[in-house]
């Protein structure tokens, strides 16, 4: 777990002592509340997790400053909302469908999170999660919302986007590449994703690039359904 450091700035020590935790988000005091927060994430250095991402925004539902819009009000629940999923995984390779799944602690207890739930997903918070894929620069959080617009829309009955799984996955590789991750455990989970999002759109491209970082990675390819090492061997005997 990384060591977390919180910089409260000038205008919120009297809300301090409900903070349990210390992170490693550097609160700024820079435009409106919820940008601010998110340019706070993006802005660490230190490699993070979604949960990480979650678990900082839901202690910033304490500090609601009076005036803050319904806009933003509901902005920060859809982040939340974004960050509170995990994905199924079917015989190790992250392929499946997002699950809401937030994690049992006295903060959600608190809060109320019960309110936070996958049926509340709809046309505005899917709108909401694809503008924020083209606006943040971080992978992690990129991959995140391309991968929620992917796997909501027909939930929706729209077409889903292929676009959206490539982002995801690219945005992934981008993580792998650049070793920005907090474990090799973490990456090969966010790898599989990436294996089964490119099986989605068909784009064996992506495909084998993700296999040639997981040999990266892990030095060989463990755990791995054997429809995907099928599928490897396809690639390898059409390579030449």
């Amino acid at each position: 777990m990384p060591v977390f450091t919180l910089n409260w700035g000038r205008q919120r020590p009297a809300i301090k002592k409900y903070y349990r935790y210390e992170y490693i988000f550097v609160m700024s005091e820079e435009h409106t509340f919820i940008s601010t927060i998110l340019n706070d994430i993006e802005a660490c250095e230190k490699p993070f997790t979604e949960a990480e991402i979650r678990k900082y925004l839901i202690e910033h539902l304490y500090t609601l400053p009076p005036d803050i819009s319904e806009i933003e009000e509901k902005e920060l629940k859809y982040e939340i909302l974004a960050f509170s999923f995990i994905w199924e995984k079917i015989n190790g390779s992250g392929r499946g469908s997002p699950r809401f799944a937030p994690k049992e602690d006295e903060s959600s207890a608190t809060l109320g999170l019960d309110e936070f739930k996958s049926t509340h997903v709809n046309d505005e918070v899917l709108g909401y999660w694809r503008s924020r894929t083209g606006k943040t620069k971080n992978m992690i959080m990129k991959s995140r919302y391309a991968d929620l617009v992917w796997s909501f829309s027909r939930n929706l009955g729209k077409p889903a986007d292929p676009d959206m799984a490539r982002i995801a996955v690219d945005s992934i590789l981008e993580v792998a590449k650049t070793r920005r991750y907090p474990s090799d455990e973490y990456i090969t989970s966010k790898l599989k994703r990436a294996l089964s999002l490119s099986l989605s759109v068909k784009d064996f491209n992506r495909f084998g690039k993700t296999i040639d970082l997981m040999f990266v990675i892990e030095g060989s390819l463990t755990d791995m359904p054997n429809y995907y090492m099928d599928i490897i061997d396809s690639i390898r005997s059409a390579s030449g």
